[in-house]
């Protein structure tokens, strides 16, 4: 009887154990269904109810049912965050050499004040082409891309860089000011921003087509509450004639550096020039 009690209750915890992992492959599959398919806003919402409900019966007697409600909890709450709200980014290209639209090779969580509120951890990326940052609402495994609203963004950090849009609440702007620059250089009588850009161009490899993704840059600076492009040793000595002297020593002596590095060119230029200015 002993023997028998003991064969029973070991089917018992067999059954038991393989309904739980049937439980656990079937929670698996939807949670990769819903990382594989585009949603829009509202049939996300309510597949996030569907699989709320399966795995709280799945799991109703398991012990990582309090996990469960934490992670179902956190993903609705940043899939009705303000920031969320944009358009779907459908990109079609075709990258060689692993150089693409982004500004970084991966989605990161970084900062971004939208709408007068600072928001981190966000799931971003700087699509250097369109000039629009890109989010992933549930996180880096989330396939869907939504644009967000540019107009509503101050600015955002992306590889410990700051990103302002010189667009945001400011009117009567130059007509070479357009939307998102980087905060290069902040000193206390200048300010550089670079301006990153992209071209693409389609080619055809074989029997296939792809796409070519070339970086180029553009400078401007802020000083006495205007902005400046800067492309050249003539107008920077036009917006600082009293430093003429001294722009033209530099640019004799760091010729090389303009030619190789502009970036770091123009920023060792306006610590210069800031280090001069009275």
């Amino acid at each position: 009887l002993i023997i028998i009690f003991f064969l029973i209750e070991s089917i018992y915890l067999l059954l038991k154990n393989i309904q739980q992992i049937i439980a656990l492959y079937y929670n698996l599959l939807i949670n990769h269904f819903t990382m594989n398919i585009i949603l829009n806003k509202n049939s996300s919402k309510l597949l996030i109810l569907l699989i709320l409900t399966s795995n709280l019966f799945c799991y109703s007697q398991n012990t990582n049912t309090t996990e469960l409600y934490k992670w179902f909890d956190n993903a609705v709450v940043k899939e009705n965050l303000n920031i969320n709200n944009g358009r779907l980014l459908l990109n079609y290209d075709k990258p060689i050499n692993g150089i693409d639209r982004f500004f970084s090779p991966i989605f990161e969580n970084n900062s971004v004040q939208f709408d007068n509120q600072i928001y981190n951890d966000v799931t971003l990326n700087y699509d250097v082409l369109n000039d629009n940052v890109i989010i992933k609402p549930l996180g880096v495994n989330d396939r869907r891309q939504i644009i967000a609203l540019k107009e509503n963004i101050d600015y955002f950090t992306i590889n410990s860089k700051k990103f302002k849009n010189l667009n945001y609440k400011t009117a009567n702007l130059p007509v070479f000011v357009t939307g998102f620059y980087e905060e290069k250089l902040v000193t206390s009588n200048v300010i550089l921003f670079i301006k990153h850009l992209k071209n693409k161009r389609n080619f055809i490899n074989g029997d296939k087509t792809n796409d070519d993704f070339e970086d180029s840059n553009s400078f401007l600076i802020y000083y006495n509450e205007v902005y400046y492009e800067i492309n050249s040793k003539k107008n920077s000595a036009t917006l600082f004639p009293q430093l003429i002297e001294n722009i033209d020593a530099f640019y004799t002596n760091y010729d090389y550096l303009e030619q190789t590095n502009k970036t770091e060119f123009y920023e060792k230029l306006f610590n210069m020039i800031n280090a001069n200015l009275k």
